[in-house]
């Protein structure tokens, strides 16, 4: 056993100095880039995107889908029947760009349905609805005042 004590001590001085560095090492500079990352997630052109979904059924058990759908450009609150198809239209829920919040819905046992959203608008947000089934739609009306901040 006394032999192995300088073994010890040697192996334990060489284990040290093998992560040490001297003293007149450069710094580490910043880390390089991720070059696949930022070819897939370009900060500068923002990916396509749906989100927040909403879905309802009415009594008849005919089903209605709207979400929040951003693609380069603007933002868009859209809706589509359910099932969808190829063929079935989408509606420009809120008929124009812009910046907005969630959009919900509803549907009554008739089936008529009503869709609200949050617009922002010259510096102030408002709540935005209408109401419709199959083609045919009400135009988006404001149901916040003018002055008020609103979000739903």
């Amino acid at each position: 056993m006394p032999h192995l004590l300088p073994v010890a001590t040697l192996a334990l001085g060489l284990a040290a100095t093998a992560f040490a560095q001297p003293a007149s090492a450069p710094a580490l500079g910043p880390a390089p880039l991720n070059r696949r990352y930022l070819a897939q997630h370009r900060a500068f052109q923002p990916i396509p995107y749906d989100s927040h979904p909403a879905f309802v059924l009415d009594a008849a058990g005919q089903g209605y889908a709207v979400w929040h759908s951003y693609a380069a450009g603007g933002e868009h609150v859209v809706g589509r029947a359910l099932p969808f198809t190829r063929d079935t239209a989408m509606l420009d829920v809120a008929e124009k760009r812009g910046t907005f919040g969630h959009p919900e819905l509803a549907a009554d046992p008739d089936g008529a349905l009503c869709l609200a959203w949050s617009a922002l608008a010259e510096g102030r947000w408002s709540v935005h609805a209408r109401r419709g089934a199959g083609p045919r739609w009400t135009a988006p009306v404001a149901l916040s005042e003018p002055a008020a901040e609103a979000l739903h």
